[in-house]
């Protein structure tokens, strides 16, 4: 147990720490700080710190590149942050050509890893002689290595984040065969998988595996701005709760241009297709006046329904009490119900059943249709529609109503869109779209259970066949659309059978046997 860091490397080279238990820090596990070179960190458990797990900290802008050619191999890093909200499982900060590979990385308020610098807007304010043409020059965060880690759980108390994130640092950056499943959080908006933000420049992203990625709203696989940045060979799977698989940015004056999506497979997990989902899983789409969801349902008798809501509210804290009256709720044989009786939960992902409402149903499929009718927000979880009056739901284990009485309950994530077909399946998601924001886009796999796939933003809004014909075809021209064969999807594995038609696309398999911890991790430090 430390005041400070357990470990502080400053003025160091070619030291090393292995196969050590580092826990309990005030502030990190390891710092690697100010010229510090060829430190080695591998084979640890770094645990319960309250700021990151490792951090390697160079000289800022302008001074010397003394912090480069580290390594951390190796090492099980878990829950840090415990006391500082940004905590991380790695942080590089003006440190360059530093390996981080192997290690297994989980319970983390914010990212697993991340690569930050000073965004060009800022830095030539901050600093004497930088230009656009020298800017890199100043920032040392360069050609670092991020791959062969086994990612999860990490940004479960942020929002506008990624698993693996980066933010202004230098270019050439790597990050490669990363398994990166089951992160975000049901409270906050803007989770990824990958998140270059501002002013990342020419970064690599291959063969990685990306899935499981939660947020309220805006999620995507990866968000990319930056410059000339390349998303090779990626299998990127689009759950529930993300709106694309690429998302694309430009902002605050830092370019986004000349990407590159080549050879990855998009695949949309859970269709809507069909009424589906499960509890705990949430949808917030319906946060803005006028904004509404749909669900085709099925009432086998006639009858007035009481209405039940799942669902979790945190508008406390701004004043309201009360969600009651600002949404309404109707059937194609029915009138439009206010929805009321829908207090304060006490959290985002505190869920909680609530009598709101009484509708009537005719026998046969109906559409119910949910409406904002004057702002404000819940988390929606379920609707329990049944006819008797006794019955009460609990939690998600649901007692049968009545003999003879009828009980109809829908996912929230279950949603339609206006063509019936579920939510619209965006692979790729551009703000203020430019005309030189993809260099190239090609020979992609998408997969949408046999359904149409689509683009958001730019001129081909709404339409894949648009994006093909923009700039005479320039785009995704050899991209096809197809079941990438996966060997089973359903169960999450993403190894691709021997006839699937990414393989004669020339989409190289990711070996996902070696990502993680290694043979020679102590055993000892599993067992506690």
């Amino acid at each position: 147990i430390a005041d400070g860091d357990i470990v502080n490397f400053r003025k160091a080279q070619n030291c090393s720490v292995r196969f050590c238990r580092i826990e309990n820090a005030r502030e990190c596990g390891i710092e690697i700080l100010d010229h510090a070179q060829n430190i080695v960190i591998y084979g640890n458990v770094i645990r319960r710190h309250g700021l990151h797990g490792v951090a390697l900290s160079g000289r800022g802008p302008g001074r010397e590149d003394v912090n480069h050619h580290n390594i951390v191999e190796n090492n099980h890093i878990h829950h840090c942050g415990r006391l500082i909200g940004h905590g991380y499982g790695v942080r590089i900060s003006q440190s360059g050509q530093n390996r981080i590979v192997h290690n297994h990385i989980h319970h983390m308020p914010r990212y697993a890893a991340t690569i930050k610098g000073k965004r060009y807007q800022i830095l030539k304010k901050d600093v004497k002689g930088v230009t656009w043409e020298n800017r890199h020059d100043f920032l040392h965060s360069r050609k670092n290595l991020i791959a062969f880690n086994d990612i999860h759980h990490v940004n479960q108390d942020s929002q506008d984040t990624g698993a693996i994130e980066s933010w202004g640092p230098g270019r050439d950056n790597t990050i490669d065969h990363n398994l990166i499943h089951n992160v975000g959080n049901d409270k906050f908006n803007i989770q990824s998988g990958i998140y270059l933000d501002d002013a990342v420049d020419y970064f690599t992203v291959t063969n990685n595996i990306i899935y499981g990625v939660t947020g309220t709203s805006g999620n995507q696989c990866i968000y990319a701005k930056g410059i000339g940045n390349r998303i090779e060979n990626n299998i990127l799977i689009v759950d529930r709760t993300n709106t694309s698989a690429i998302r694309s940015f430009f902002m605050a004056d830092e370019r986004c241009d000349h990407h590159e999506y080549v050879r990855n497979i998009i695949y949309f997990q859970n269709r809507d297709d069909v009424p589906s989902g499960g509890f705990d899983a949430g949808v917030s789409n319906i946060h803005t006046k006028g904004n509404s969801l749909t669900w085709k349902i099925n009432s086998p008798a006639p009858g007035h329904y009481d209405v039940w809501l799942r669902y979790a509210s945190s508008n406390l804290k701004y004043g309201a009490k009360d969600m009651g009256g600002r949404y309404g709720i109707e059937t194609d044989s029915s009138g439009k119900e206010s929805l009321n009786n829908l207090p304060d939960t006490g959290g985002w992902g505190i869920y909680k059943w609530s009598r709101s409402a009484s509708i009537k149903l005719d026998s046969g499929q109906h559409t119910l249709r949910m409406e904002n009718l004057r702002g404000g927000g819940i988390v929606l979880d379920a609707i329990a529609l049944c006819n008797d009056k006794a019955w009460q739901p609990t939690g998600s284990a649901l007692n049968e109503p009545a003999d003879g009485k009828h009980l109809i309950v829908v996912q929230a994530e279950s949603f339609r869109t206006k063509n019936d077909k579920g939510r619209r399946a965006d692979i790729y998601d551009f703000n203020n779209w430019s005309d030189d924001r993809v260099s190239a886009s090609d020979y992609n796999i998408f997969w949408n259970g046999g359904d149409e796939i689509s683009v958001k933003g730019g001129p081909a809004n709404g339409s894949f066949e648009k994006w093909r014909q923009l700039q005479n075809g320039k785009f995704d021209r050899n991209s096809i659309t197809a079941n990438p064969m996966f060997v089973d999807a359903a169960n999450r594995d993403y190894r691709l059978k021997s006839a699937s038609p990414a393989l004669k696309m020339g989409f190289k398999p990711i070996d996902m046997s070696t990502v993680g911890l290694k043979a020679d991790f102590p055993a000892r430090f599993e067992r506690d």
